[in-house]
């Protein structure tokens, strides 16, 4: 049955889950989520059956009311656009039995890319992207005489090809990426997509793939925001960036869609690799390459004595000095990277369940697994070593943490409260905030991050002369050496107490615990 598709087993746990593509027009009734996952809590395919359909059924409905109703048609009229689109392509479409008919389906998908970046008087970017995205997802719709939209394909091959879309998912379904990689992999084939449409495999050509070479080239560094993705990937690269994306990163990037098409080409769906041959600068004059530096004292004292840790104005003007004590996850997350060394998105994927005690010792349980089901598949760490046990520092307990995390012990979500759909995003948009905050208080030398902690925590266990393997083990790197891989890496909690606790960092934090919060 076509709904048992969507049913398959989570690739490390073998408990069986939901995992349902949603189409774009359908996005915002699902949080802007392009996939729907749910656990189905069962290993038993049977029971996941008789579990899944009832979801899937209001899935599917979530689907239909949410396309139907698209904000985009309540306030525009779908035939004027159509009008409109056929005007500015001059008049390429023909009127033919109530439908409007492309002799092409390649040219259609150019001229509708193209159409969706126009500059068009009383029209807003918006508008013609969102009328891109519906009349993509609506295609069949639109234009039911499928055959005339494009040639008509050997009978042999039309059973083969297969679309941009679905090329992706069969690659993200067959190499089981890591949660970062497939983000990445999402990421660039969308790009493609954004460029050519989503077309054919075998209709996308060795100068599709240069183009979305150069085009990522001159893709800005410092995130994906709001504003630079209306702009639309062909308009991006024609502006000139202060700093762009390393030819290595789009390597790797075009590196999945080269994979994508090594796939296509061993299952039938097209000839050959287009991205066979391409080449890659070494670098380009925008994208110099920042070595992380560690947080030196002056920079320790510039943050902790910053309105956030002194007194804001409010929960909104935090770089603003005041009488508000804010205890919220722009207070916590710094101090946490400081003093474990974990990465951003591991401390932003705590539950209140991760910060638990043994024989004494109060730790963070850094990890994937979880009780709840709407966080079963937002986890990830970057490796299986990074699933680890750190004592919580004493700095962090004499600042009153262990206060903060027994308030939201037996509570639903996440430990740091936040609004945003998944523990990744929550990630993102807290480095993005902090890269901001530090403007805002003079610490902007680009070479000092968040991810700095991670640095400054490493060489603070070298300065207490803690054991390589120890700080490796709080850290979740693997040994270097080649005895250090042999064995279980495991360590007594109260031991790796007595290590961390010698850690210390060249700034008073006094000041900090005396303070009133919020």
């Amino acid at each position: 049955m076509a709904a048992m598709s969507y049913l398959q087993k989570h690739p490390k746990t073998g408990v069986y889950r939901i995992r349902r593509p949603i189409p774009v027009a359908a996005r915002a009734a699902f949080g802007g989520r392009a996939v729907y996952l749910k656990s189905l809590g069962t290993k038993d395919l049977a029971e996941a059956k008789r579990a899944a359909f009832p979801i899937l059924a209001e899935v599917q409905d979530r689907i239909n009311r949410a396309i139907e109703g698209a904000v985009f048609w309540q306030t525009h009229d779908m035939q004027s656009y159509l009008v409109l689109f056929a005007e500015w392509s001059g008049w390429q479409i023909r009127r033919h039995d109530s439908r409007w008919v492309y002799d092409s389906r390649d040219e259609f998908q150019k001229d509708l890319a193209e159409f969706a970046q126009a500059d068009l008087s009383g029209i807003t970017p918006t508008d013609l992207n969102d009328f891109r995205l519906y009349v993509e997802d609506e295609e069949a719709s639109l234009f039911p005489d499928q055959s005339r939209l494009e040639p008509e394909p050997e009978p042999a091959r039309a059973a083969k090809r297969i679309k941009l879309s679905d090329l992706e998912a069969r690659l993200i379904e067959a190499k089981d990426y890591e949660a970062r990689s497939e983000m990445d992999a999402r990421n660039v084939f969308g790009y493609l997509r954004e460029l050519r449409g989503d077309c054919f495999a075998d209709q996308i050509r060795h100068a599709d793939i240069r183009e979305l070479r150069e085009c990522l080239l001159r893709y800005p560094v410092g995130g994906r925001t709001e504003a630079i993705v209306k702009m639309g990937l062909r308009k991006i690269a024609e502006k000139k960036w202060p700093r762009t994306m390393s030819p290595k990163t789009v390597k790797k990037l075009i590196g999945f869609v080269s994979s994508g098409f090594k796939l296509a080409v061993s299952e039938g769906w097209c000839d050959s690799n287009p991205c066979q041959g391409l080449l890659f600068p070494k670098l380009t004059p925008t994208s110099v390459k920042v070595e992380l530096v560690d947080w030196r004292p002056e920079d320790l004292r510039v943050l902790f004595g910053s309105p956030l840790y002194l007194g804001s104005r409010n929960e909104i003007n935090l770089a603003t000095p005041g009488n508000v004590h804010v205890r919220d996850f722009h207070f916590w997350l710094p101090l946490l990277g400081m003093f474990t060394g974990a990465r951003l998105t591991e401390l932003c994927q705590l539950e209140p369940a991760d910060i638990r005690q043994d024989e004494g010792v109060w730790y963070f349980h850094l990890t994937t697994r979880t009780d709840e089901d709407e966080l079963h598949d937002e986890k990830s760490l970057k490796n299986p070593g990074s699933e680890r046990e750190v004592p919580i520092h004493r700095a962090l307990i004499d600042l009153k943490f262990l206060d903060f995390a027994k308030q939201r012990q037996g509570r639903m979500g996440l430990l740091f409260e936040n609004h945003y759909p998944s523990p990744k995003v929550f990630s993102r948009k807290v480095s993005r905030w902090f890269g901001e905050y530090m403007d805002s208080i003079g610490l902007n030398d680009p070479a000092l991050r968040f991810h700095s902690f991670r640095h400054s925590f490493k060489t603070a266990c070298r300065m207490a002369n803690i054991p390589a393997e120890v700080h490796d083990s709080l850290t979740g790197h693997v040994p270097q050496t080649v005895g250090g891989q042999y064995g279980k890496q495991m360590r007594l909690i109260a031991y790796l107490k007595e290590q961390i606790d010698r850690i210390q960092f060249d700034v008073d934090l006094s000041e900090l615990a005396t303070s009133n919060p919020k």
